[in-house]
């Protein structure tokens, strides 16, 4: 299946690569545009820059350097 814009951009933030690994795929499968990101900083800094194309965050409960 290819990917189908009118869905939209979901970024996929999560330090365990297994994790952005297999949750791309699935979203890519389901004809998602899927951006991924290994913590907190670099998904933080591709939302700045994307925020009005992003339509979905997904992240992890608990990154690295990011928890207060």
């Amino acid at each position: 299946m290819h990917q189908d814009p009118q869905r939209g951009t979901i970024l996929i933030v999560d330090d365990n690569l297994d994790i952005r690994r297999t949750a791309k795929a699935f979203l890519e499968h389901a004809g998602y545009s899927v951006v991924t990101a290994a913590d907190g900083q670099q998904g933080l800094n591709y939302y700045e820059r994307h925020r009005s194309s992003t339509t979905l965050l997904l992240t992890d409960v608990s990154m690295p350097n990011m928890d207060a």
